[in-house]
């Protein structure tokens, strides 16, 4: 369109003079106002959200003037008395779409510390989360253009569905006074202590994992312990079933019995023999782990160390002695 003094015939000195003073007088008040949202933005008097919607309103007002440099005073004022108007709506809405916005980052943390007291279920919340995704869908799509009204009616909404769903006045009261801390506190902190309570859940989830699994190990541990014990305990009594059913043989016979009966592949069967034996004999002749010596020790010490192989003969033994010594010449012959 010209700079500002190409048609000088259509506008007086006064006029351009005005003019001028008018440009001056806007470029000052949308310096001001970037001056006095970053004060804002870093005292988080404002949230940063609306700093960079003012930012934005202000560039656009700073590329108008650019572009229109020889435009009437009465353009200039009103182009400054719309960016004004919209300044002036962000400011007024900002604090309750802070207050709805810190709503719906801090409901959550809320309802998972009254579960973890007991106070509510987890299926309360679980019915009150649906409201919390709509509204979050609500504030994502029209937070740019809401006004302090539409926050109303939602905060309304919200109020109205924490009623429903949790019924109980005590809890309903404590949620709201937990909410209205929330709104009053800056975003960034809200968010940082929202993460550290995120931060301690997710560790604290983690040590009842540990627990979890550290019981289950020590439980598996326990039961393995318990079963190797069983298997050694039952292979171990087997290998001693089979020395002592060889009572009438020599000691070495004997040995090898238990070794035999010992190894888990045949203690089966000699547990199996034993029990046939007992119905048999209506009794199982059992003197010692692995009967080897008549001997006595003649020490303390020695009685309890030779006590798993010392035996003493009975009636039993001695006709099982007589019966392999009468097989002997048969085995030879």
């Amino acid at each position: 369109m010209g700079s500002l003094f190409s048609k000088p015939s259509n506008k007086s000195s006064q006029d351009l003079k005005e003019l001028r003073n008018a440009r001056i007088k806007y470029q000052d008040y949308l310096a001001n106002v970037q001056t006095n949202t970053r004060s804002d933005v870093s005292k988080n008097a404002l949230t940063p959200e609306t700093g960079t919607a003012i930012y934005k309103v202000v560039q656009n007002a700073y590329d108008w003037l650019k572009k229109n440099p020889s435009v009437d005073i009465t353009d200039v004022q009103g182009n400054q008395d719309a960016n004004t108007i919209e300044i002036k709506r962000l400011i007024s809405v900002d604090i309750p779409k802070r207050k709805f916005n810190n709503t719906l980052i801090a409901l959550p943390s809320i309802l998972d510390k009254l579960i973890s007291d007991k106070t509510i279920t987890s299926d309360k919340k679980n019915a009150f989360l649906p409201t919390l995704t709509a509204e979050n869908t609500w504030y994502n799509s029209n937070k740019a253009t809401a006004s302090e009204i539409d926050y109303t009616q939602e905060f309304q909404k919200i109020n109205d569905i924490i009623t429903t769903t949790f019924v109980d006045s005590s809890i309903i009261s404590n949620i709201k006074s937990q909410v209205e801390v929330a709104q009053d506190l800056p975003t960034s902190q809200l968010n940082s202590q929202l993460a550290e309570y995120t931060k301690k859940k997710v560790e604290l989830q983690k040590q009842e994992v540990n627990v979890k699994s550290t019981g289950q190990t020590i439980l598996n541990t326990a039961l393995n312990v318990f079963t190797d014990f069983l298997i050694f305990s039952l292979c171990l009594m087997c290998g001693s079933f089979a020395a002592n059913m060889a009572i009438g043989r020599p000691p070495m016979y004997r040995v090898l019995y238990f070794i035999y009966g010992c190894i888990p592949l045949f203690a089966p069967f000699v547990l199996f023999y034993s029990i046939y034996r007992i119905f048999q004999d209506k009794k199982l002749h059992v003197y010692s782990l692995i009967p080897c010596s008549i001997e006595p020790s003649t020490t303390r010490l020695g009685r309890i160390l030779w006590h798993p192989f010392y035996w003493i003969p009975d009636k039993h033994s001695i006709d099982e002695y007589k019966a392999f010594m009468a097989s002997l010449p048969l085995q030879v012959a």
